[in-house]
């Protein structure tokens, strides 16, 4: 195995990923194939550092991992990132040590909608309650006030493809 250097990368025919690679020198470029942990689709900039292997196959050489730089992760942590072009950290999935999972950031909170909704639902009861309790103070005053019906309804606010 070696470091090398990734020059560009491209898809063949059969859409795997074929790495540009420079080994030995300006003469010696090389394009192995991309080799990733199953489920893990990732396509490296130029630039990175990548760790070349040689195979039992003749000219069937492949890249099995990339030497990262800034890695922010501490001890039992894992984070999964994206960069643009130029290597700019564009977003994240961060898997903390103290069990927080933090997607793009940690100056936000996301949101558990049952309880959400549930809490909604209840401040919508209690405002009706009270409008009714109005309406009737106003009745007993010689007045005349028809309370309306509440309404909330945060049911397209919901992510059925996030889970906790």
């Amino acid at each position: 195995m070696q470091i090398t250097s990734i020059i560009t990368t491209a898809y063949d025919s059969s859409k795997r990923l074929l790495v540009k690679v420079r080994r030995f020198g300006k003469s010696d470029i090389q394009t192995p194939y991309q080799s990733n942990p199953f489920g893990l689709d990732s396509n490296p900039i130029a630039g990175m550092k990548a760790i070349y292997s040689a195979t039992s196959e003749a000219g069937k050489n492949v890249i099995v991992g990339y030497l990262n730089v800034d890695q922010l992760s501490q001890t039992g942590e894992a984070r999964l990132y994206a960069t643009d072009s130029n290597g700019v950290l564009k977003t994240y999935v961060w898997l903390k040590n103290n069990g927080d999972i933090l997607l793009g950031g940690d100056s936000d909170n996301l949101v558990k909608y049952t309880p959400l909704n549930n809490g909604l639902q209840d401040l919508r009861l209690a405002l009706q309650q009270e409008l009714i309790a109005i309406a009737a103070g106003i009745s007993a005053g010689g007045g005349s006030y028809t309370p309306g019906t509440l309404n909330i309804n945060i049911s397209n606010s919901k992510v059925d493809k996030v889970k906790v």
